[in-house]
């Protein structure tokens, strides 16, 4: 493994900082640059001049304290990975910060060097793959809703997962959000000719 890991830590105790920074050295050598801040900034500080990888939040024991400490952590990281440090094992808790949308949690107590990096290492390529499919998708939007031509996509009960802005002036619908979900937005002959041609597009990839 050769990648520079930009990290910062979100911490006000000396002792997450001690241990963290030592399970980094022992596994990355001098491979990583740490920055260290008490809580969240009004901007997120670069480290040696470039974006940081990934933040790491040392989480508080008081449970009501929790989700705020997450979201603050969240809005602080922007679209950085965001990795929750808590200071003993809680399902609970674990369960709660991967719902909150953290890449990950680490458990301190356990935690080893080949845990803490592996961890770092999947959050920030999770997170390069999660970027390159939102621009895909961006892409994908804006085609369709420039196309002259009518699209719709369709799941395997016959429902509209998405339509573009040509198939929606076609329904008459104000916004193409408006067909998800649905079945019954055609007149009769038109809904039998696409459905049959869907039961053959669906027949054709079994």
């Amino acid at each position: 493994m050769s990648s520079m890991y930009r990290i910062i830590l979100l911490t006000d105790s000396a002792e997450v900082e001690s241990r963290l920074d030592a399970l980094l050295c022992e596994r990355l050598r001098g491979r990583y640059l740490l920055k260290v801040l008490p809580g969240p900034a009004d901007a997120i500080p670069l480290v040696n001049g470039r974006a940081p990888d990934v933040v790491i939040v040392s989480m508080p024991e008081r449970a009501e304290k929790f989700a705020i400490c997450l979201q603050g952590a969240r809005d602080f990281a922007g679209g950085i990975p965001v990795l929750a440090a808590i200071s003993a094992e809680d399902e609970a808790l674990e369960l709660r910060a991967l719902q909150c949308g953290e890449h990950d949690f680490l458990v301190m107590p356990e935690l080893t060097s080949r845990a803490l990096v592996r961890v770092i290492r999947n959050a920030v390529e999770r997170s390069k793959v999660e970027a390159k499919l939102a621009r895909e998708e961006e892409m994908l939007g804006s085609l369709l809703a420039k196309l002259p031509d009518r699209i719709y996509f369709k799941d395997l009960e016959s429902r509209f997962v998405r339509i573009n802005n040509a198939q929606a002036m076609l329904f008459g619908l104000r916004d193409p959000s408006e067909a998800i979900g649905r079945t019954e937005l055609l007149v009769d002959e038109m809904r039998a000719l696409l459905r049959e041609r869907s039961m053959r597009w669906q027949a054709s990839l079994q």
